[in-house]
């Protein structure tokens, strides 16, 4: 341990003006008048004391504070019981149609640098709570006490995906993707110019007539029961003769499906399967099929931003 300035002691002063008068008479460190040989340019010029007198191991009469005890705790040490010293954030992503769940504690860091589990009291109303459905995609912060101090949670109102990997950054592991006809090329390709999110899609290139037919599944885990839309998003070109739909299967039965259609380069088509209910009970699948002829240089397309959403 090493410890500087150990005679700084406070003025006592009431005011500026009543500390400087002591400062100049009694000295209070480099600060001073008296310091202009020791720091010309600073203390020379700018008198007002110590900065840090509040710090000090003496009060202004200059009798020890508890802080010279210091010196002693550094052998001995100093059990205390720990206390709540600061409640950590809290952060939620909320459905915009789903409910508002604010928690019961917080974790609060404790003044041995552990974290504990306290009680928290929101301050969140009834309306608040139907504003923030009302008012669609935003960001809010709503505050509360915990231990006697201010907690913050902050949430962001999302139109939420329930859908894993859904632009295919994560390499497209979530889904299942099967080749019903041997294509040259089916993949998740890196390529930001040809990805409508992100820099990764599904990518799909067959040279031979009638070599393009896939599927590519996902089935979410732990879905809630309540009414979703599924949408995607397709580009591609010289397909020839084609069939292809998103589908949503409940159960393993095709229960919607809509077209997606393959125009030209950079012009992305996104097919939408409005509503569809689902049952607690229920396994939801929602997918994509692509059945191509070809034509020219072969059939190509590029599939992303797969988004189940939950509507009213």
């Amino acid at each position: 341990m090493v410890y500087w300035e150990g005679t700084w002691i406070g003025g006592g002063g009431g005011s500026w003006e009543e500390n400087h008068a002591l400062w100049e008479e009694y000295g209070s460190g480099w600060a001073s008048s008296y310091a202009r040989a020791y720091d010309p340019n600073d203390a020379g010029k700018y008198y007002g004391g110590n900065a840090v007198d509040n710090q000090a191991m003496f009060d202004p009469e200059g009798h020890p504070l508890e802080s010279l005890k210091v010196f002693s705790l550094m052998k001995t040490g100093n059990e205390i019981s720990p206390v709540a010293d600061a409640p950590e954030d809290v952060r939620l992503i909320v459905d915009i149609n789903g409910d508002i769940t604010l928690p019961d504690t917080v974790d609060a860091i404790m003044t041995d640098n552990s974290r504990r589990s306290i009680p928290v009291e929101w301050d969140f109303t009834a309306e608040q709570d139907a504003m923030m459905h009302e008012n669609g995609v935003a960001a809010y912060t709503i505050t509360g006490t915990a231990g006697g101090m201010t907690a913050t949670c902050y949430i962001n109102m999302v139109e939420y995906n329930y859908l894993n990997d859904y632009s295919f950054e994560e390499g497209g592991s979530c889904w299942v993707l099967t080749d019903l006809n041997k294509a040259d090329e089916l993949y998740v390709e890196e390529k930001k110019s040809d990805s409508l999110t992100g820099v990764k899609h599904l990518h799909f290139w067959s040279a031979a007539k009638n070599s393009v037919e896939f599927t590519a599944e996902q089935t979410p885990e732990n879905l809630p029961a309540g009414r979703y839309k599924f949408s995607m998003s397709a580009m591609g070109g010289d397909c020839g003769a084609t069939e292809a739909y998103i589908y949503v299967k409940v159960n393993n039965e095709i229960i919607a499906r809509a077209n997606l259609v393959f125009s030209s380069y950079g012009n992305w088509y996104t097919a939408v399967i409005p509503a569809f209910e689902h049952a607690a009970e229920d396994t939801v699948t929602v997918g994509v099929y692509v059945k191509a002829q070809g034509t020219g240089n072969g059939a190509w397309g590029k599939l992303d931003d797969a988004l189940l959403n939950s509507v009213k």
